[in-house]
């Protein structure tokens, strides 16, 4: 390689580095080598915005890592232990079939209960039957069906509050109560796991 080439190569490796320095100090950034300009590029204006969580999906995060149920918090909302007829079955994927609560043993036209203290968030038909929800501090939303509504939307009730009249069909074989909770969007619990005498008797 010549002298004269030696020496370009030479002066243009100490004028790239100053370059950057100064168009980096020119924008208010800390100097960065040609280097580390390559390696790491400034992001796009936008890039933050992209990044910024929807509110939904916020939501779902506050209430997922909300403060857990504490056992005697909540009760049996027939009342008292009753049987069983189907227990909790929750799939392994959300598209599959299960059984996303229990059924509980209750005659047909006995009043439903409350199982703990919150909002009344839904009173009325769902598809072909008549549903009661309710969401509690702890971020936990119990279901209630075929519940004929005692309650209103928006009606705040403690625990052992009626909410209504059971209605016959969801059971084939008996009459029963459908009882659902679940934290979050898709954050299905076994109902039974908030009650604090777990002493369950299962339908024979």
């Amino acid at each position: 390689m010549s002298v004269f080439a030696c020496l370009s190569a030479a002066l243009l490796a100490a004028l790239l580095p100053l370059s950057v320095q100064s168009a980096d100090a020119a924008h208010g950034s800390p100097a960065r080598s040609v280097a580390e300009s390559a390696a790491f590029p400034d992001p796009p204006s936008d890039f933050a915005l992209a990044l910024e969580p929807s509110p939904r999906f916020l939501a779902d995060v506050r209430n997922s890592i909300s403060a857990p149920a504490r056992r005697g918090d909540y009760a049996w909302p027939t009342g008292t232990e009753t049987r069983v007829l189907r227990s909790f079955d929750l799939p392994e994927q959300r598209w599959l079939s299960g059984h996303r609560g229990v059924d509980l043993s209750l005659d047909a036209g006995a009043t439903v209960l409350a199982a703990g203290t919150g909002e009344v968030i839904y009173a009325a038909m769902l598809n072909d039957r008549p549903v009661v929800s309710i969401q509690h501090e702890d971020g936990i939303r119990t279901t209630y069906e075929p519940v004929s509504p005692l309650v209103r939307k928006g009606e705040r009730i403690e625990a052992g509050t009626p909410l209504g009249i059971l209605e016959p069909g969801h059971c084939a074989q008996a009459d029963c109560l459908h009882w659902g909770a679940k934290r979050g969007r898709d954050g299905y619990l076994d109902p039974l796991s908030l009650l604090d005498d777990r002493r369950i008797r299962l339908l024979e």
